[in-house]
């Protein structure tokens, strides 16, 4: 990967902050990005992820509680976003005026959420408004895509997967390298959240309902900043994991929207499972005859040549650049198709095998950082950082 400012390499996914974006500077050190595809290098950022029990504590001691144990990752969390700021061109305080609708429309729905933001600013001592915006990284790798010419730009992100029927919900999450080996779970009484950056949201798990997230890598724009629709991401996917059901979680999404294009996957321990797409075009909703998956390029009519057409090249190369986003898609919607056991197990396998997991390769630094299975029948999270069958896995109930 070129290491100038003017050749970044953007890898987009799915989870933010949370695991949607990420812009890589520089593979971490140790992690040789030109090893082959089919046979790479073990490669294991972090090896145990800490689980922090924020039950009984109320959200305003939220950040104290997180930085009590993990603040060494919050700080490397806010020093790489500034880094990403600076090389996209944008400025946090100024986003952060420019975000004032979208954030009061947050808190609005969701208090807790951005309580427990408001928190973590005053631990670290920084505007809360602020730190907000430096949660916004998909909304600055939009706007550097709008740029065009200017930067390397390499699509990337998350595979997402629910089954029917068991209430089983999961996907890899994909990020540049710099952006894994600091991820850190928080155990409330109505959700355990994957969080993969400052913003206390990720791959959540409520009481009845499990969401993961991923980035629509062609259909990049969502509602306007200013509109009384605009919601943060994270807020919107913890306010989804705290609903009674699937249908409950859809009509939640249709009257809150986020920025940018994103994708959620549901499912609901009464066996009901579906995708959302959210974009300017509106919502698109998947159902499917055992489940649904999705990769990063959007499953609306056109979606597909929509995103080699953005690509170029041949298909090999856009294969490669779209960090396989469509042969992720193919090969999870076979794997649910023929796939005998809707089951935790069946879900982390497919979760460890190409091109579903990610590994560096052809000059990218772009990995899977941590796999997420949801269990809502059984009310458990288990997650692996990295690749999984790398690491194992930790399971965490309510």
């Amino acid at each position: 990967m070129k290491n100038t400012l003017k050749a970044i390499a953007i890898a987009v996914s799915l989870a933010t902050t949370m695991g949607a974006s990420a812009a890589s500077i520089e593979a971490v050190p140790g992690l040789n990005t030109g090893q082959p595809f089919y046979s790479p290098e073990v490669f294991v950022q972090q090896e145990n992820i800490p689980v922090i029990d924020l039950q009984g504590i109320d959200a305003k001691n939220h950040g104290k509680a997180i930085m009590d144990v993990a603040s060494d990752k919050i700080e490397l969390f806010i020093k790489n976003a500034r880094r990403k700021f600076e090389v996209i061109g944008l400025d946090s305080k100024v986003l952060a005026q420019e975000l004032t609708v979208t954030y009061n429309n947050s808190k609005a729905l969701n208090p807790e959420f951005i309580g427990t933001l408001e928190s973590i600013a005053q631990e670290v001592d920084m505007d809360p408004k602020e730190l907000f915006a430096l949660g916004q990284t998909d909304y600055a790798v939009v706007q550097l895509l709008k740029k065009g010419g200017e930067t390397d730009v390499k699509n990337g992100g998350c595979t997402s997967m629910a089954f029917n029927d068991t209430g089983i919900v999961g996907q890899t999450n994909d990020l540049a390298s710099l952006d894994g080996g600091a991820l850190i779970v928080l155990k409330k009484e109505d959700s355990i959240v994957a969080m993969t950056g400052f913003a206390p949201a990720g791959q959540t798990l409520g009481k009845n309902v499990g969401v993961v997230i991923n980035f629509i890598g062609h259909d990049t724009e969502g509602v306007d900043k200013q509109s009384t629709l605009a919601t943060d991401m994270g807020a919107l996917v913890d306010a989804v994991a705290k609903t009674e059901n699937v249908e409950a979680a859809l009509k939640l999404v249709e009257e809150h929207r986020t920025i940018v294009g994103i994708n959620l996957t549901i499912a609901d321990k009464y066996g009901a499972a579906a995708s959302v797409e959210m974009s300017h075009d509106g919502l698109l909703i998947k159902r499917g005859e055992n489940g649904v998956a999705h990769a990063n390029h959007s499953l609306r009519e056109g979606g597909e040549e929509a995103m080699r057409k953005q690509l170029g090249q041949t298909l090999v190369e856009q294969n490669k650049n779209g960090a396989f986003s469509f042969w992720r898609q193919e090969a999870a919607d076979t794997f649910l198709k023929h796939n005998p056991e809707s089951s935790v197990d069946a879900m982390k396998y497919i979760f460890s095998q190409k091109p579903i997991a990610q590994t560096a390769a052809y000059g990218s630094d772009f990995i899977t950082v941590n796999t997420v299975v949801l269990d809502t029948v059984e009310g458990c999270m288990d997650m692996a950082a990295g690749v999984s069958e790398w690491n194992e896995y930790q399971k965490i109930c309510f």
